[in-house]
């Protein structure tokens, strides 16, 4: 569920006009990155951020974290930033924000279920506590869940998930304590460099900030903040939306239950207030704001998508029946930065010395952004990062990645060659992407944001809410009972869920 992001961290006093580092953004990997830059030493590092802390995509993430990736690389990543969030949720005093539950993660399909058994013996090369079970012992750790179609699964018992809000703030408390200023309400303007193209200051609406070290981790704004320097990268906002339900009378999830993931049915889930959190990844994504995020788009969500949802709803009961009686709570629509291959940007950027990249987290937040913060502080410090990260270099996309022109690059979609954000194996279905186009919609309270653009018969079904977000329409609630099994547009049944 979305929480409100928590107050900001900003001290009083004028902007400092000078630092040996400035961090661009306050979410995840920003805060990561200045506890880090603090723990090795760097405590003159300003960290700024337009609106308040986490109030980008951090703020509404749904805070799953998992062991997995097809890549050795970010399996080692989310191996640190889970360990990170245990260490700090371990220390006296420390306010509870991982709730460490497990995962499945379940194979649907033959193919799936081959590819789970292979990734497991990458996992335990690596350390991970990873192991393939049978459909019984599946459905005895998760008793909701389905047996039809299912072939086995895979077993994490150190996956979990947590409160994002809570966790970046831990995170920016502490490097605060440690000497790092952070800034809220302050918008970055410009970057000056000197005539061989270095950065020298970062420019906002408060004053200049004299600094030789930039760090891009604005997010859904990172490339236009990259536009600054002339730099273009490819990072695209693609909504994303997740569905809380009400418990179900008798029914209630306990706080324990793991973490589900279904790839094949696009869906995961995981426990949220005795009821179930769902969300998924489409195989026909929506692009919003291609041409740019507002800058005011802050703290704000986007009107609720019920037709784009509907397949992964429709997943979700295929998998767990009983969601066709869940009551439904709302329908949360977020956006976030994604790159083409669904993997981060980090490290300096060619051409521009002094500026670089931590951004285009694309849906592995929290699995890498503990991460971040560790490979750069490292390598900004100690002039390495601690192993190969080669794969997320900001130079990856080859020589358009440096340009005079800050021209954006081709929509990209959350999967490249059929494969997930965590780098699964391709799913049986169609996972074509398409990129809609982004259109103008005045909000409520009169501002004018952008909404992604709707098919026509599908542009009349919502209304505001007065949350931010949006609802179907009364006439299309009157037709509907509130249950998932009847919610807009979705056609699965709960006797035809039963029987799959």
């Amino acid at each position: 569920m979305a929480r409100a992001p928590h107050a900001g961290l900003a001290e009083g006093g004028g902007l400092t006009d000078q630092a040996r580092a400035v961090i661009i953004g306050g979410g995840i990997a920003g805060c990561s990155i200045a506890y880090h830059l603090a723990e090795k030493g760097w405590t003159d590092v300003v960290l700024v951020d337009k609106g308040e802390l986490t109030s980008g995509s951090t703020w509404h993430a749904a805070g799953m974290v998992t062991h997995f990736h097809t890549s050795p690389t970010l399996m080692r990543m989310r191996q640190y930033s889970i360990a990170l969030y245990r260490r700090l949720q371990a220390d006296p005093g420390a306010v509870e924000h991982w709730h460490e539950v497990g995962s499945l993660r379940v194979a649907s399909s033959r193919d799936q279920w081959s590819f789970l058994r292979r990734q497991v013996g990458m996992a335990k090369a690596i350390g991970l506590d990873a192991d393939t079970i049978s459909v019984d012992e599946a459905r005895r750790i998760f008793p909701h869940m389905s047996g039809a179609d299912l072939h086995g699964a895979m077993y994490l018992p150190g996956d979990g998930w947590l409160d994002p809000s809570g966790a970046t703030m831990e995170l920016a408390a502490r490097a605060r304590r440690m000497g790092v200023a952070i800034r809220t309400g302050v918008r970055v303007t410009g970057i000056a460099r000197t005539p061989r193209g270095a950065v020298s200051a970062v420019e906002t609406d408060h004053g200049a900030i004299r600094t030789e070290c930039v760090i891009d981790a604005g997010g859904m704004w990172a490339a236009q903040i990259a536009a600054m320097v002339g730099v273009s990268i490819p990072i695209t906002p693609l909504i994303h939306q997740h569905l809380a339900t009400k418990p179900l009378p008798g029914r209630e999830l306990p706080r324990t239950t793991p973490c589900l993931r279904d790839p094949e049915n696009l869906v995961y889930m995981r426990e949220e207030v005795g009821g179930y959190l769902i969300g998924g990844f489409e195989k026909d994504p929506v692009a919003w704001s291609v041409g740019g995020v507002p800058w005011d788009f802050t703290q704000q969500l986007l009107p609720s998508d019920w037709e784009l949802f509907r397949e992964i709803l429709e997943g979700a009961i295929r998998r767990v029946p009983m969601l066709a009686e869940a009551e439904l709570a709302h329908l949360v629509n977020g956006p976030e930065g994604i790159t083409p291959d669904s993997r981060p940007l980090l490290g300096p950027v060619p051409g521009v010395p002094g500026f670089w990249l931590a951004a285009g987290l694309s849906h592995t937040g929290f699995g890498a952004g503990g991460a971040i913060g560790h490979i750069l502080a490292e390598w900004l410090v100690d002039g390495e990062p601690p192993y190969d990260v080669t794969e997320l270099s900001a130079r990856r996309f080859g020589p358009g990645s440096r340009t005079s022109t800050t021209t954006r690059c081709a929509i990209p979609t959350t999967r490249t060659s059929g494969r997930g954000p965590d780098g699964s194996a391709p799913s049986t279905r169609d996972s074509r992407s398409r990129a809609r186009s982004s259109a103008r919609r005045t909000a409520g309270s009169g501002s004018t944001t952008s909404s992604p653009a709707r098919p026509a018969a599908a542009r009349g079904r919502t209304s505001a809410d007065g949350a931010g977000g949006a609802r179907p329409s009364s006439s299309a609630w009157a037709r509907s009972t509130g249950r998932c099994g009847s919610a807009p547009g979705c056609s699965t049944s709960p006797r035809s869920a039963s029987s799959t």
